[in-house]
């Protein structure tokens, strides 16, 4: 790594750095200027040790990280919800919470000057301002919430050396209280509901019945494909899963971890009801004729148990929000 040395004032001189070349083809040149008072062979000794940690200093950085660190924390949230590796919901998860109550405060901030004191004010302002739906503060859950976000984004910055430290390690947060609550259903409700099953249409029957035998989750159950039910063995494979950004656009893709991949069995008693529903597909697939949504290549590959009138596959909440009515 050449460099050199210019004074530029009064006991004020400039450090250049030549780091090769940059991706774009221009020569990557690094400046700094320091200030001492030394004279002659002590000056000329000090300067030279100072080009040399300077170019060890630019050795171990990333210009385009040390380009972040210097930015606003807006720049720095755009890079890092593409770097991180989370599902689609996760991310607009983070996107919502950024826009509503983050980035409207600091999203001018150069990232590396970010303070303890910036991120107890922000979470102070989190804390007490009213949500626009409710005209109430947000529950103690929802502003843990964004406090972990804040937490795990400085954690990252702090670990590529963006950031020496990270400014919410000392910022307080109540906890939730996590007392399980009365929300499921007893063996009375249970019971109930399959009275009234009966009278639900097949596909609802079906989705119903699947989820209290096996356990299925929502993402699950709607991910599942006539090639995953063996009515033969009466088990069915887990080995997608359905998810969505934005509430609108489906997504189909493997479960998370390989424990997630499993095979789960069903009762015989349910063999029925998945043919009958197998055969309304099919009549709906034929009444459908060429609007019949076939997938890739014109291929039954996206032949899903649960669809929607044309063929695709329902949104994740198709079968809650029917459950809740």
């Amino acid at each position: 790594m050449t460099g050199s040395i210019v004074k530029v004032g009064d006991n004020k001189y400039r450090i250049f750095i030549s780091n090769g070349f940059r991706l774009d083809g221009r020569r990557d040149r690094r400046s700094k200027t320091i200030t001492t008072d030394l004279k002659r062979r002590d000056l000329k000794k000090f300067l030279e040790l100072e080009k040399i940690k300077f170019a060890e200093e630019i050795s171990r950085k990333d210009p385009r990280l040390e380009k972040l660190s210097k930015g606003t924390f807006e720049a720095y949230s755009i890079w890092w919800l593409e770097y991180k590796k989370v599902s689609d919901k996760t991310k607009d998860g983070y996107k919502y919470l950024l826009n509503s109550r983050i980035l409207p405060y600091i999203k001018d901030k150069r990232l590396d000057r970010i303070s303890t004191g910036d991120m107890l004010e922000l979470m102070k302002i989190i804390e007490t301002t009213p949500s626009k739906k409710t005209n109430k503060p947000l529950s103690t859950r929802t502003i843990k919430h964004y406090h972990t976000l804040l937490k795990n984004m400085f954690n990252d910055a702090k670990t590529l050396k963006l950031i020496s430290n990270n400014p919410m390690d000392n910022v307080p947060v109540q906890s939730p209280n996590t007392q399980l609550q009365d929300n499921y259903y007893d063996l009375d409700d249970i019971d109930q509901l399959l009275k009234v099953l009966p009278n639900a249409p097949i596909k609802y029957q079906l989705a119903i019945l699947l989820t209290l035998t096996t356990g299925l989750r929502l993402g699950e159950l709607s991910a599942l494909q006539w090639k995953h039910i063996d009515t033969i063995n009466c088990t069915v494979k887990i080995e997608q899963v359905n998810s969505y950004a934005n509430n609108k656009c489906k997504i189909i893709r493997k479960t998370k971890t390989d424990s997630s991949r499993r095979q789960i069995s069903f009762p015989r008693s349910l063999v029925d009801l998945i043919e009958n529903h197998r055969e309304d597909e099919l009549l709906k697939k034929e009444l459908m004729g060429d609007k019949w949504f076939y997938g890739k290549d014109n291929k039954d590959e996206d032949d899903f148990v649960f669809t929607t009138e044309n063929g695709k596959v329902v949104f994740v909440e198709t079968i809650s929000d029917w459950f809740r009515r």
